[in-house]
């Protein structure tokens, strides 16, 4: 539990001069206030593609491909993305 909040603040933290930058050149630095929960969506993003990614794969042209798993003891497959 603390190693992900050590980690989570030293992202927070080495990215925070890098959008500081950003946000100052491009006169948006309100943009800032959203940094914090948008790191927070952004772990959750990974950690779904992550889940997702066990079950989906994508063939050499970067679409999706049909993936079958078993779920609940029955068999499920997912939809692909036509090409």
């Amino acid at each position: 539990m603390y190693l992900g909040i050590i980690l989570f603040l030293v992202k927070l933290v080495t990215d925070l001069p890098i959008y500081a930058g950003i946000t100052s050149f491009t006169k948006k630095t309100r943009l800032l206030w959203y940094l914090v929960p948008m790191q927070i969506l952004y772990i959750i993003y990974v950690s779904l593609i992550g889940f997702v990614g066990n079950f989906v794969k994508l063939n050499g042209r970067a679409g999706w491909v049909i993936n079958t798993c078993f779920v609940a003891g029955k068999q499920r497959q997912y939809l692909s993305r036509p090409e």
